[in-house]
């Protein structure tokens, strides 16, 4: 928040839950607008790698956990967050221009760009 003026507060909540999980992600979204009245701004990080298996070697079992962490996982955050943002009124602007309802950033993994030997089961579904 560099550009932030020195009266401007921001509020930060940072809590590890199971993406895979419909209702703790859901969950999480109603606890943030219980502590902080809306979502402004939302990061979904959660990934995890294989065992550096090639992709033939790689397990169904395997393939849809990572699948369901790295790609339904950030799906299932997202999702949760636009229903919230949605209901919200627009945040106000410094300059007149139409506000937004919040912010929503999705970390990938670099290797959906660059390949690894041995990460094809990761790297299929970081191209999202």
């Amino acid at each position: 928040m560099a550009n932030a003026a020195p009266t401007d507060q921001v509020d930060f909540y940072s809590k590890a839950i199971d993406v895979l999980n419909e209702t703790e992600v859901n969950n999480m979204a109603t606890v943030m607008v219980a502590a902080h009245g809306r979502i402004d701004y939302a990061a979904n990080c959660a990934g995890i790698l294989s065992e550096n298996q090639r992709s033939h070697e790689t397990s169904v079992d395997t393939f849809d956990r990572i699948n369901g962490v790295n790609y339904r996982g950030c799906w299932l955050s997202s999702r949760a967050e636009i229903k919230q943002m949605l209901k919200q009124d627009p945040l106000p602007t410094h300059d007149g221009r139409p506000g937004s309802r919040g912010s929503i950033v999705n970390i990938a993994s670099q290797l959906g760009i660059v390949g690894r030997p041995a990460a094809g089961t990761h790297a299929d579904e970081s191209l999202d």
